[in-house]
């Protein structure tokens, strides 16, 4: 079996190219670790006739057993679930459980502690000490909501760790007698989740023994929950109102009314059954919000606040910003209507985003089964069809799909439907958004902020960048907001000072740490306005930068190399 770094390596490789720097970079390794994990990971690939990874410019993986490579990447994703889910019900666990109930060393669990407590910082720590066995200590939400997701997520792993607890007489009797306080809030699956895991994780203590004593603590939580999102629903009004406030700091004007309740509807859903293992990777995150940094630093901002009235309360900022960018994508007109079959829902919102963020002038319909799907079909009229399932689930149907494919659309799959957002308006004129005058070196300066403000300065002192926006956009790198693609750091900034677009470069004379990055260029944007909404700059500069190596952003010194640069017809040295 792969160490669990490999199997990260493994994952991200499924997903799409990445090179070594890259890959380092999202696993917090050298460059020397990945290349000799790759070698190992190639070894175990190769002779279990699963696939084999290549290298030109980047690594790919090619896959010649489809069902191996599944199973080897959810083996690892289960162990480190079925770790949370029974430290979920008993707490504290002994290390020698652990290992001899799931056939795991020692250190194989401790890896696994080690990426939970990373992936989930914000909601518990796990602790293990000798003679006191493996503890889990909740921040925010309870060990039952976990459970519950837990649950929910992986059904599978209910009858691993309590074996047919969901058919026992009181799980059994509570849901027949007790109806979900808050149903429109939630299906019957996570209910029912909700349910068992309550049982499981609240056994009776010394001074509670009864079956019915245990019965009574699920019934509490359950009401908490439901007293939790009745508050919420007090708050109604004045929660949205904050929203259009936060939205109008952030100069996202347009989003409407629409958009701003279904922002509330996401956050009672949250409250009613919290999703904290229903994630985004950090690869799609990083590529998201690199084209839409906007609606990223919205949705955190609207998550901090929110997340500061209770500490039962949970929200990921990611989704929400996902919200915000559906509506800023769907502002078009004469859309193309896609019919969109994804029976994942985990997944639906994920490539329903990604989707949007490769097409202009789309409208997805999305159903989550192949009946809805020959329903909807028949009522209104599609442009086109797409389904997230493979092939042999819809062999049989009546309908038409224009594409296939089986999980996180990669650009091969979504090729013949990928559009460049405003792609040729920005190689035509970045010239003209980054006139030479707008372009400065810096020299004996080692340290990101100082080189910024220097540059900043100078723009300054020419009276091409205003007072007002120079010290907005260095606030706002002070705050930690930093944007950084390929070694290239890009501050940026929504101001009215400008009606389009203005960009500013800063080449300093060494390479300066940023996020324990080495950044090698700075190219500041200034956002109008009348654009902050549309974020197609970002996507821009996300898809004509990505295909750069750094020895080619090293080599970028003068004015003209970094317009080439940004045009994406640099040429390089070898």
């Amino acid at each position: 079996m792969l160490p669990l770094r490999e199997v990260k390596i493994l994952r991200l490789l499924s997903q799409q190219d990445f090179s070594g720097d890259e890959l380092a970079k999202q696993l917090n390794a050298s460059r020397r670790t990945i290349v000799r994990d790759i070698a190992a990971i190639n070894d175990e690939i190769q002779t279990n006739r699963i696939g084999r990874i290549t290298t030109q410019n980047k690594y790919h993986l090619t896959t010649l057993n489809p069902g191996k490579l599944t199973t080897l990447l959810n083996t690892s994703r289960d162990e480190a679930n079925e770790i949370l889910l029974r430290l979920c019900i008993r707490r504290t666990v002994a290390m020698g459980d652990l290992t001899a109930d799931m056939f795991l060393s020692r250190a194989q669990v401790a890896d696994y502690l080690v990426e939970l407590n990373s992936d989930y910082h914000d909601l518990f720590h796990i602790s293990s000490r000798p003679g006191t066995g493996v503890t889990i200590n909740m921040k925010r939400l309870t060990r039952i909501d976990i459970a519950a997701d837990c649950i929910f997520e992986f059904p599978q792993l209910l009858d691993k760790v309590v074996p047919e607890v969901e058919n026992t007489q009181r799980v059994i009797t509570y849901l027949t007698a007790n109806p979900c306080p808050y149903q429109e809030w939630v299906i019957d699956s996570q209910w029912r989740a909700q349910v068992i895991s309550a049982f499981v994780c609240l056994p009776p203590s010394k001074t509670h023994s009864s079956e019915a004593s245990t019965t009574t603590l699920v019934h509490q939580f359950v009401q908490g929950r439901a007293d939790l999102l009745a508050s919420l629903m007090a708050k109604h009004e004045s929660i949205v109102q904050k929203f259009s406030q936060t939205a109008d700091k952030f100069q996202l004007e347009a989003i409407g009314q629409k958009t701003l309740e279904s922002l509330f509807t996401h956050f009672g859903r949250e409250c009613a059954f919290p999703r904290p293992l229903s994630t985004l990777s950090n690869f799609d995150i990083t590529r998201l919000s690199a084209q839409n940094p906007v609606a990223f630093d919205f949705a955190q901002a609207v998550t901090v606040e929110l997340l500061k009235t209770d500490n039962r309360m949970w929200m990921d900022a990611n989704f929400l910003a996902l919200y915000i960018v559906q509506a800023i994508n769907q502002r078009e007109v004469k859309p193309v209507k896609i019919l969109f079959l994804a029976p994942r829902m985990s997944l639906a919102q994920i490539n329903s985003t990604i989707i949007q963020q490769k097409l202009h002038n789309i409208v997805l319909y999305t159903v989550h089964s192949l009946t809805d799907a020959e329903t909807a079909y028949t009522k209104h009229h599609f442009d086109l069809a797409i389904a997230n399932v493979r092939n042999d689930v819809i062999e049989q149907s009546s309908i038409k799909f224009s594409l296939t494919f089986s999980a996180v659309a990669s650009d091969e799959d979504i090729a013949i439907l990928e559009q460049l957002v405003n792609g040729q308006y920005y190689h035509d004129n970045i010239a003209a958004m980054l006139a030479p005058n707008h372009f400065v070196n810096v020299t004996r300066a080692d340290k990101f902020l100082p080189v910024l403000r220097k540059g900043l300065q100078s723009f300054n002192d020419t009276g091409l960048l205003t007072d007002a926006d120079l010290v907005k956009i260095v606030e706002r790198e002070e705050a930690g907001n930093q944007l950084i693609l390929n070694h290239i750091s890009i501050p940026h900034i929504v101001t009215s000072s400008v009606s389009d677009y203005r960009l500013f470069a800063i080449k300093p004379d060494r390479a300066i740490t940023v996020e324990n990055q080495e950044v090698y260029l700075m190219v500041i944007v200034l956002v109008g306005t009348s654009q902050a909404e549309k974020n197609t700059i970002f996507s821009y500069l996300y898809q004509t930068l990505r295909k750069y190596t750094v020895t080619n952003i090293r080599q970028v010194q003068t004015y003209q190399q970094v317009i080439e640069l940004l045009r994406g017809m640099m040429q390089f040295d070898s």
